[in-house]
């Protein structure tokens, strides 16, 4: 069956504001009752969705992104910013909502502070955005999960909603986010149950210690050994690189590139995007993570949505 979309992203939806070189110390973060001036600015569409739609078809897939977004000047920047990409934009709007934003300070060491604001993503109405999904059934070869934790609305209609589409021949790519402080036990247990029936499992490393409860990566690959089904898994540690686990029980350990970041945000949606762009180009797990990577490093240090013609060159050069 000839599926015209390689992935379909559910998740928030954010107009970002990045402060790139934001003098601020790591420890302490930006003092109050002071102004504290920067010196580069720049506006991007943002949220775990829209990076891995716009990155994904910036390196040559389609994709359709589906959130919700408020009738506002906010919103319609989104929309414009999406439209200069072919993403089909399967988006609700609202005049009674917020489009969210959220506010990204880099400091020049790389480290980054984030504030968010709007109401847009936590209004996703959860039985709209199911039945869109299962409409796209028969035209998407992956289905992307993002910012779960933050779409509680969501979280009871997934479970079956990803054993449906596994049933249709589609594969599941999920990356649930941080464990903020609002994320209840119960919201982890779900996470965990539908784990088990993903394609292909993306957390961080600080992620996935605190969702399986263990201190080191090896420790909770031993939990996930112990499941009847799981998934692909792959946990970015950053530019310590990152270790995947296959459906065979080989876990690959992958180096990073070296770089220096401009902007470290959206770099684990960016890299999510490169590993299915090379999935899906048959690559193996260790090539696949070796491209991601690359991908990834060109998002966070040219500050730009990565092409195919510079993951290459990266790749050629390393």
């Amino acid at each position: 069956m000839h599926r015209p979309f390689d992935a379909l992203a559910i998740g928030s939806i954010y107009l970002d504001i990045h402060y790139s070189k934001f003098p601020f110390d790591s420890k302490i973060g930006i003092n109050t009752e002071t102004e504290t001036v920067g010196s580069q600015v720049l506006l991007s569409v943002g949220g775990s969705a829209a990076n891995f739609a716009q990155v994904g078809a910036n390196l040559g897939m389609t994709t359709a992104l589906l959130g919700k977004i408020g009738q506002d000047r906010v919103g319609k920047i989104v929309t414009e910013e999406l439209s200069k990409l072919k993403i089909q934009q399967l988006i609700f709007t609202d005049p009674e909502v917020q489009t969210n934003v959220s506010s990204h300070f880099t400091n020049p060491q790389g480290n980054t502070i984030q504030t968010t604001g709007g109401s847009a993503n936590a209004a996703l109405n959860p039985e709209d955005a199911l039945r869109v999904v299962r409409n796209y059934f028969d035209k998407i070869s992956t289905l992307y999960i993002g910012s779960y934790f933050k779409l509680t609305m969501l979280q009871p209609g997934y479970q079956q909603l990803v054993i449906d589409a596994r049933k249709a021949g589609i594969d599941v790519l999920l990356d649930h986010g941080m464990v903020s402080n609002v994320v209840r036990e119960e919201h982890i247990s779900k996470v965990k149950s539908l784990i088990g029936h993903v394609t292909y499992y993306r957390p961080n490393e600080r992620e996935f210690t605190t969702i399986w409860g263990v201190d080191t990566i090896e420790a909770g690959f031993k939990k996930l050994l112990q499941l009847p089904s799981r998934p692909e898994i792959v946990v970015t540690r950053g530019d310590q690189g990152a270790i995947g686990l296959d459906v065979e029980g080989h876990t690959f350990m992958v180096p990073s590139f070296s770089v220096t970041p401009k902007n470290a945000v959206g770099a684990g949606d960016s890299f999510n995007a490169g590993y299915l762009f090379a999935r899906r180009q048959g690559k193996n797990m260790q090539a696949a993570i070796t491209i991601a990577h690359a991908v990834a490093a060109i998002r966070i240090s040219e500050n730009t949505l990565p092409t195919w013609d510079q993951v290459s060159k990266l790749l050629k050069h390393a």
